[in-house]
């Protein structure tokens, strides 16, 4: 079999797992699942010695830098040569195990690397909005214990700090009460009213509110009088 005949065939076969990845859930297009195509790609560029110029790119051409282009030796310039080769033979794989609307986002890209960091960069602005979206949604549901519900948000905040994009701690604080059931509604006012929110860590206001377990609300009220042995200040 020729050389040709196996790039292909092995490409046909990069793009069919591809879109048998794409059944499965995405955030950054509807035909390509981004987590299982960019694990397939590196593996299979790293069997092919073309990982090292999508990791770390490839320099400038030296003979088009006038300042280099005199002086280059032309062991320099072969090797430059090389990494420009195996650059498009990379540029190639990738562009062409990918769906039609993934490709499109990546039309604007002149190499395997800039091909990569797009999608990667889509990727996680796509599961930034997701996040997003989960997070302004969530709320506590009705009989749930107040622990179990700040599992949920935490599981959601977690996921923020993986991406770099930590949420401020007041931001999460100020959600989980404005999102607690009607049952709940005196119990807000009186952490206000006893407790520094906006200078309290989440770790700090986590720890405290778990406390709660299963408790109603009026028994969390009751309970945080209690604890603070002070009458609510109209």
């Amino acid at each position: 079999e020729y050389p040709e005949e196996k790039e292909k065939r092995f490409i046909e076969t990069l793009t069919v797992m591809a879109m048998a990845a794409a059944k499965t859930h995405d955030a950054l297009s509807d035909d390509l699942n981004y987590e299982i195509w960019a694990s397939i790609a590196k593996t299979t560029l790293v069997e092919k010695g073309l990982w090292d110029v999508v990791e770390n790119g490839v320099p400038p051409d030296p003979s088009k830098i006038p300042e280099l282009a005199s002086t280059i030796q032309a062991e320099k310039l072969s090797k430059w040569r090389d990494l420009a080769v195996k650059d498009m033979k990379a540029l190639q794989i990738l562009q062409s195990s990918l769906t039609d609307s993934a490709f499109r986002k990546t039309l604007s890209a002149s190499s395997a690397k800039h091909v990569w960091d797009l999608l990667k960069k889509g990727n996680e602005e796509a599961k930034l909005l997701e996040l997003e979206k989960r997070f302004e949604e969530v709320s506590m549901d009705k009989g749930e214990p107040m622990d179990s519900y700040l599992d949920r948000v935490m599981e959601i905040v977690e996921q923020f700090r993986g991406l770099r994009n930590a949420k401020p701690d007041y931001e999460v604080i100020t959600k989980v009460l404005d999102s607690l059931p009607m049952s709940y509604d005196c119990v807000p006012p009186l952490l206000d009213e006893y407790m520094d929110l906006k200078n309290t860590s989440l770790d700090e206001f986590v720890a405290f509110a778990q406390t709660f377990g299963s408790l109603p609300g009026f028994a969390i009220a009751s309970m945080l009088k209690n604890m603070f042995d002070s009458p609510v200040r109209g």
